[in-house]
């Protein structure tokens, strides 16, 4: 099975780092490489390694709103720095984290699951 490269969005992406790396030439050189390993180092260490993935299905309806949640946030995001993005992943985990604690449930703290709460583990479904 072969993969088809998108050469115009290649090209495309390269003229957006290109154009960020002129804007912010602080990004650039071995200090800042050093840096960003250390930062990606320790947001790895603290946070994918605590949580759980959960897969959840939503309307389309919805996931169009995420995404115009998504796309709203990266403008904000974007006046203080440049090139970031929120993704769906990120959106939804923003307005989960809202949503929980309009409700009044604490969230933060304890990586391990609540009592009664599911493992995580994929159920499967029986055939018929």
């Amino acid at each position: 099975m072969t993969k088809r490269v998108d050469l115009d969005a290649v090209r495309t992406a390269r003229c957006n780092l290109k154009r960020i790396a002129e804007e912010h030439p602080e990004l650039l050189g071995p200090a800042s490489v050093n840096g960003w390993i250390e930062i990606l180092t320790e947001v790895e260490e603290a946070d994918m390694g605590k949580t759980v993935q959960v897969g959840v299905r939503f309307p389309p309806k919805v996931v169009a709103a995420i995404d115009r949640f998504a796309a709203e946030e990266t403008v904000k995001l974007r006046q203080t720095l440049p090139g970031m993005e929120l993704s769906r992943a990120d959106a939804i985990r923003v307005l989960t984290m809202a949503a929980l604690q309009a409700r009044g449930y604490e969230v933060g703290g304890s990586s391990e699951p609540t009592e009664g709460a599911t493992t995580g583990k994929p159920r499967r479904r029986k055939s018929k």
